[in-house]
């Protein structure tokens, strides 16, 4: 019996078991061909990450402003600032960065898979332990098995 509840114990994994939701973000890079950010953007280059800390710094989560600090290489920190690159003169350049966040309302696959293995790994321990604990006052009991008469 214990080489079952050890093999059951020794496939069951341990994975990232959070409750809480995390929230995915878009950063969002504007390509314009001009030095003001005046015409409509020629290339936008989104990328998708999340993000675990949601506190809020002007408008925008935390980690939206962590994201920008390590891509950006103007001195320029803020969002949705026209930031002028004078990369060449005769054909000037521009970008700005945004930022959107997106709730996430569904659980993946691996949270629903994460769930319910704690839940299983709750109910093996509880079995086992009320198991040991039957087969304890059994042992401890031998004395008073069977009926005795009351006269």
């Amino acid at each position: 019996m214990f080489k079952i509840l050890f093999l059951l114990l020794s496939l069951t994994t341990v994975s990232d078991a959070r409750l809480s939701y995390r929230n995915e973000f878009q950063f969002v890079t504007h390509w314009y061909n001009s030095s003001n950010c005046s015409a409509q953007s020629i290339k936008n280059m989104t990328v998708h990450s999340r993000c675990y800390d949601n506190q809020i710094i002007n408008g925008y989560p935390k980690c939206c402003y962590e994201f920008l600090n390590s891509i950006n290489v103007f001195k320029n920190d803020n969002f949705k600032n026209c930031i002028d690159t004078n990369y060449d003169s005769i054909h000037p350049v521009s970008i700005s960065y945004d930022c959107n966040i997106e709730s996430k309302h569904k659980m993946t696959f691996t949270e629903v898979v994460t769930i319910i293995g704690l839940i299983g790994i709750l109910l093996i321990s509880s079995c086992t332990i009320g198991l040991c604990v039957f087969v304890l006052c059994k042992c401890c009991d031998k004395e008073h098995r069977g009926y005795k008469e009351i006269y």
